[in-house]
């Protein structure tokens, strides 16, 4: 991924790709070759379809992975969670 940046999905802000949780108090992230447009996270080719690549579910967070419908980018999103969310598992 050329470009590849990460986003909080709640406040749109450019966030570190180690980051768990913004300053904004979000806990997911959008992360790939991604632009952000009129208040909305696209791809880099300006799309906003995606399709479902993969999922994967670990204790503390959910990572799946997009794939554009226009140009085949592909891109992800995490979702991280603390003992306190109800899909948090030991």
């Amino acid at each position: 991924m050329e470009n590849q940046k990460s986003y909080c999905t709640k406040c749109l802000k450019e966030v570190s790709s180690e980051i768990e949780k913004c300053e904004c108090g979000g806990n997911n992230f959008a992360f790939g070759d991604l632009q952000i447009k009129d208040g909305r996270i696209l791809c880099k080719c300006g799309n906003d379809k995606f399709n479902r690549g993969m999922h994967m579910d670990f204790t503390n967070k959910a990572t799946t992975t997009m794939v554009c419908t226009e140009c085949g980018n592909v891109c992800g999103t995490e979702y991280y969670r603390d003992e306190e969310d109800m899909m948090y598992w030991h």
